[in-house]
């Protein structure tokens, strides 16, 4: 592991000869693999200037290096999106037998969407590789398939190998079965990895991830804090368990772990945009405005949360009663989404906000008009009725969207438990049921708001049991 890498004795060593002559304006000789490394460790902190400093040393001391061109090709193609320019950086290596050499270049093409050609082309260097070189060979292809989640050629690498117990298979055997939503194969060899290494972070994270993605919130939570406690700075899990506490309703300390992120990562849009949500769920909505604008400053045009940035920014305008705004940022959004049916929706809820019921219903009949998942999407309407305390419409959209759903209805019977109780009608008890057999995280934390901190699910059940029809 990197990270592990940059703690040794040696890297810190060398990093500080580098800094020294830096500081003194002075030459040096280090190694391009050691110079490469200094560029990768300055990127993971987000000092690219100081990275790509590095590195264009590198090059002018080892002009055909290996390492530092490959750093530089990758950099152009993930950072500045320059196929050409990638692929000129790569063809300069000297040395076109070299591993790294046939990796780079089919990750060019898996980039352009390619993945074919870039799966022939490594299948034709197999004759290539040395008999010793092979198995790594194997791995490595799985482990490029498995970034960009080409999960059918991740697996045809896979079974290549013959090393079926070694950890870098299992490694990519894990994140793979996760991918392909198999979670708890995925989850049982990542705990299998965990016994052999129960300090490994990576695995936790992961782990939480996986836990995340398929809603076992609270065991995706204590993950992330495995993860933290064996890393304070560990960002990604600082990010999952912020993440994991926003799931549940628990805003004030997920703006804690956003805050913590944020310190870490401060260019990174994410971290702004997630602690913007934490605080207008918690009702700090001039603040909240400000990191979502900080987020849009930091996110670049092609970024994939630029469109949450601004729906979020939509979201806040309205709630400052500035409405008119809110559906410009809506409209600019609506420019690049992917779902553009989820703007609709949003649309809907602004105009709910604002008590324009017809509007609302407006753009809540084109959401469902144009829905995929319709069921899924009368949940969300549901949702938006029951925010604005218009419980009756609320449950009929939970009871219409009930209908239409298959068994698997989980995130629906929490909201429709709390309409029943809100209006109490007799189906209380058999929703209140269904949502804690099927969404029990979900359940306690819409429950919470109505009852003290401290109290359980089961006494809370057992007060709103006793005191059916004397509502208060």
């Amino acid at each position: 592991m990197k990270d592990t890498f940059f703690e040794s004795e040696e890297f810190k060593e060398n990093l500080k000869k580098w800094e020294d002559a830096v500081a003194s304006g002075s030459s040096i000789y280090l190694e391009s693999d050691v110079l490469t490394d200094i560029a990768e460790y300055y990127h993971s902190k987000e000092k690219n200037e100081e990275s790509i400093r590095v590195n264009d040393y590198a090059l002018n001391l080892f002009p055909g290096a290996t390492a530092p061109l490959l750093f530089r090709s990758r950099w152009t193609l993930l950072i500045e999106k320059d196929v050409e320019k990638s692929t000129e950086y790569l063809e300069k290596v000297d040395d076109k037998t070299d591993l790294e050499y046939y990796y780079m270049k089919a990750e060019i093409l898996i980039f352009q969407g390619k993945e074919k050609e870039a799966d022939q082309y490594l299948e034709e260097n197999i004759e290539n590789i040395s008999q010793e070189d092979k198995e790594d060979y194997f791995i490595d292809v799985a482990e490029l398939f498995c970034d960009y989640e080409c999960w059918k050629y991740t697996s045809k690498w896979l079974a290549y190998s013959s090393k079926k117990n070694d950890t870098d298979y299992r490694e990519v055997e894990a994140s793979t079965a996760i991918g392909k939503g198999e979670w708890q194969k995925g989850e049982n060899i990542l705990n299998q990895l965990l016994d052999e290494n129960p300090y490994d972070s990576t695995y936790w994270n992961q782990l939480a991830a996986s836990q995340f993605a398929h809603n076992n919130i609270s065991d995706a939570i204590k993950s992330s804090e495995y993860a933290i406690a064996i890393n304070p700075n560990d960002y990604e899990a600082i990010m999952n368990k912020a993440n994991g506490l926003m799931q549940l309703y628990n805003y004030e300390e997920a703006e804690k772990y956003y805050r913590r992120f944020v310190s870490l990562r401060p260019s990174e849009e994410a971290g702004e945009l997630f602690l913007g949500i934490a605080l207008m769920n918690e009702g700090k909505l001039e603040e909240s405005f400000t990191h979502l604008q900080k987020a849009l400053e930091n996110a670049t045009e092609d970024s994939i949360n630029r469109g949450e940035i601004l729906k979020q920014i939509g979201f806040g305008l309205s709630k400052l009663n500035r409405l008119d705004e809110a559906m410009q940022y809506l409209n600019e959004a609506e420019k690049i989404a992917i779902n553009k049916n989820e703007i609709n929706l949003i649309k809907g809820h602004i105009n709910l906000e604002h008590n324009k019921l017809d509007e609302a219903e407006k753009y809540f009949n084109i959401a469902l008009q144009k829905s995929h998942h319709p069921t899924t999407t009368l949940i969300h309407i549901g949702i938006s009725y029951f925010d604005n305390q218009q419980y009756h419409t609320a449950y009929e959209k939970f009871l219409a969207s009930k209908a239409q759903a298959d068994d698997d209805w989980a995130n629906g019977y929490p909201y429709l438990a709390l309409c029943a109780w809100k209006l109490q009608d007799k189906n209380f008890f058999e929703y209140t049921d269904k949502a804690v057999e099927h969404n029990p995280e979900v359940t306690k934390a819409l429950f919470q708001e109505l009852f003290p901190e401290e109290m359980t699910l089961e006494d809370m059940l057992e007060y709103m049991r006793k005191h059916f029809n004397n509502k208060i």
